[in-house]
């Protein structure tokens, strides 16, 4: 290439490549889809006003509910963008090659930035379209079916006296939503979020390359990759042990009881030291994981997916630090619904309601950070089938080669899991107390008692078992491709 090529010629060189390219495209258009039709539900909560609805559900009649609707449904676009991180994996080896081509081809490395950023923003764009547009069709598709004769709650706010008020809820029969498909949103926010996401997918594609040097003889980085360090973990030790003790901190120190805008911030802030000390620090637990394994067992599944962790720690991590922050946002969550439902009154379903729906979510969350694992293990069939192809010729059969990918992905998830969602139960219990206090009785003779707050142990136990069941069953069912990877004439091909 003697001039600049042309922007036309930068899509068209970022369009091109083989099945591993064309299945890495796919992939992240459909995951900027579901991600940019989860920010425009998350709008249409938003937008709710007072002349629309009403509705089935709790959480979209009640305004304020609605903020918390609105992070819930952002929240789960996490593990979607997060997931479209790991798309842009698939096929890395062969796009260095086709890289490494183009350089040898006349190109500078500033247009082979293009180039990728070129690729990148097509899929995103392709992406963005199609999630707008199935946004927009969904809603004109259950707009009418979902309108129906049923029974809502519509709650009533009344003045009692100068400076108390009562609510009150009855339950009303008419016509009633299932969502909020008849909320007016303008153009101008499907336009910003259709065209946000695009862009700053290529913007981070392109930061992600300011290390990286594509040369006509390959890829090359110019940081040499450190072993993990255990900084990390101590973050996240810190965090979590000041969350815990954070209560009788607050009392000792004379601090108010209410969530005051600074007592907010600390809680916040401690809660994202564990979040980033738990991400960056699963590399670690890996390491470790893997050292430890590798010089104890005696099964040769466990020792081939324990010498991998050791030696390339990060690579399984970057699968999995999605899927331990929502462990640890799920182990806060039942911590908070244990709380709610001992002070609640058990007559009243619209809390217990709510938080049932605030599980149903989670499970979402768990699935889409689970799907990383998937686009995880099939990417490490892929570009490790020339080492797993001279195993499967040295007699190391095929079962054995599917269960240390499987184990590969489990050992270092299954301890973190564990203290992710420990963490999230112990900062809620630290932040909100163990003890709260529920009044019994009619006005002039009610009785104040102090009840303990019980720990979920079996919400507990079904969040760390369903998490891994659930990132389990996504990397088993990438082992399909083991038995083409494992194919002899592999052995010429360059991993």
């Amino acid at each position: 290439m003697s001039e600049r090529p042309r922007t036309a010629t930068i899509v068209w060189l970022g369009a091109r490549g083989g099945r591993a390219d064309k299945a890495r495209i796919l992939a992240t258009a459909a995951v900027t889809a579901v991600a940019v039709v989860g920010l425009l539900s998350a709008a249409c909560v938003a937008w709710i006003g007072p002349g629309d609805g009403p509705y089935t559900s709790n959480l979209l009649m009640e305004p304020g509910l609605h903020p918390g609707v609105v992070i819930a449904l952002v929240l789960l676009t996490v593990p979607v963008l997060a997931l479209s991180g790991q798309c842009a994996r698939i096929g890395a080896p062969a796009r260095d090659r086709r890289l490494a081509a183009y350089r040898l081809g006349g190109a500078t490395p500033r247009d082979v930035v293009r180039i990728v950023g070129a690729e990148t923003g097509l899929a995103a764009g392709m992406g963005s379209v199609l999630g707008a547009g199935l946004f927009l069709l969904g809603r004109w598709l259950l707009d009418g079916p979902t309108t129906v004769v049923g029974t809502y709650t519509k709650t009533t706010i009344r003045n009692t006296g100068p400076d108390s008020q009562s609510i009150l809820r009855e339950d009303v029969v008419g016509r009633v939503h299932l969502l909020p498909t008849d909320v007016s949103l303008p153009w101008a926010v499907v336009a910003v979020v259709a065209v946000s996401l695009p862009l700053g997918t290529v913007l981070f594609s392109w930061l992600a390359l300011h290390r990286v040097v594509v040369s006509p003889f390959g890829v090359v980085r110019r940081a040499d990759v450190r072993p993990p360090r255990a900084l990390p973990a101590a973050f996240f030790v810190i965090g979590t042990a000041s969350l815990a003790v954070f209560s009788r901190i607050r009392s000792s120190s004379g601090l108010p009881n209410e969530a005051v805008p600074s007592v907010v911030a600390v809680v916040v802030a401690l809660f994202l030291m564990c979040g980033v000390g738990m991400i960056l620090g699963i590399a670690a637990i890996s390491s470790f994981v893997g050292a430890f394994v590798a010089s104890r067992t005696s099964s040769p599944a466990l020792l081939i997916a324990a010498r991998r962790l050791a030696a390339a720690p990060y690579t399984s991590s970057r699968a999995n630090a999605v899927i331990l922050l929502v462990a640890m946002i799920g182990g806060a969550t039942q911590g908070v619904r244990a709380n709610i439902l001992v002070t609640t009154d058990p007559a009243d379903t619209f809390y217990l309601d709510t938080l049932n729906l605030v599980n149903v979510v989670l499970m979402i969350a768990i699935v889409l950070a689970a799907t990383g694992a998937l686009v995880h293990t099939a990417d490490t069939v892929v570009t490790s089938r020339q080492n797993l192809a001279s195993l499967a010729a040295a007699g190391v059969p095929r079962a054995v080669l599917r269960r240390s990918l499987l184990l590969e992905s489990l050992l270092p998830l299954a301890p973190a899991t564990v203290l992710a969602t420990a963490a999230g139960m112990l900062a809620v219990r630290g932040v909100l107390g163990t003890t709260d206090t529920v009044t019994h009785g009619p006005f002039r003779h009610q009785v104040i008692e102090v009840v303990h707050i019980p720990i979920p142990w079996i919400e507990m136990g079904i969040l760390i078992l369903g998490t891994l069941a659930t990132t389990a069953l996504m990397a088993w069912a990438a082992l399909t491709f083991v038995r083409r990877s494992t194919d002899p004439r592999e052995l010429r091909t360059t991993a």
